[in-house]
């Protein structure tokens, strides 16, 4: 079992190659750096780094759900619809063209996954129907009803006093890091020709 451990280094502004990064970080010379597939792995010179290959009869194993989301009235696509397994973590947005992608193994088969977004009711479709095909998924517009609400004049300026006058018990100054899901998509003429995905930890002080 691996165990994560999490460790917060602090380097100088600069411009480093990925390398002197590595070296500065690490503060070890020996860390060399190799680029397999779209990821960038760290190891020590005398250890090389571990390629995996996936062999056909562990491809038979992973089951490829893929579509395209619709809306039921207007026939176009629904851009950042949340696409998510109901007994799991697992889950992916629709990129602007409304179509997702998901790599799942063969044992989720009979789990049921949940299309949604605001404005929208959801659906729900067992993952079995949906395999190893390009599928064209409908959502229906639902209307939101929303409270009755009350609009009336204030002083803004004593909502500024009041924020200044409270800020210290209403924003925390103590350190914390934040984890934020990072997606950059560069089209050309309506394709997308990258799309650059990552999760990062965000030091706040």
């Amino acid at each position: 079992m691996w165990n994560k451990i999490r460790h917060l280094v602090k380097i100088k502004k600069g411009e480093y190659s990925i390398l002197n990064a590595i070296h500065t970080i690490t503060k070890n010379p020996k860390p060399k750096a190799k680029l397999i597939d779209n990821h960038i792995v760290s190891y020590l010179s005398d250890i090389p780094p571990l390629h995996i290959d996936i062999t056909a009869s562990e491809k038979k194993k992973l089951l490829v759900v893929k579509g395209t989301l619709y809306d039921e009235i207007t026939q176009k696509p629904i851009p950042s619809a949340s696409v998510s397994l109901n007994t799991s973590n697992i889950g992916i947005v629709t990129n602007l063209r409304g179509e997702f992608n998901l790599v799942l193994p063969d044992s989720l088969n009979s789990i049921t996954i949940k299309f949604s977004h605001l404005g929208y009711e959801n659906r729900e479709l067992i993952i079995s129907a949906l395999t190893n095909q390009n599928t064209k998924i409908y959502l229906t517009p639902t209307a939101i009803p929303l409270q009755e609400i009350a609009v009336r004049t204030v002083n803004p300026i004593l909502i500024i006093q009041n924020m200044l006058k409270n800020r210290v018990a209403n924003y925390s100054t103590a350190s914390a890091i934040l984890t934020i899901f990072y997606r950059e998509i560069i089209t050309y003429k309506g394709k997308e020709v990258n799309v650059a995905e990552g999760v990062l930890d965000i030091l706040q002080e």
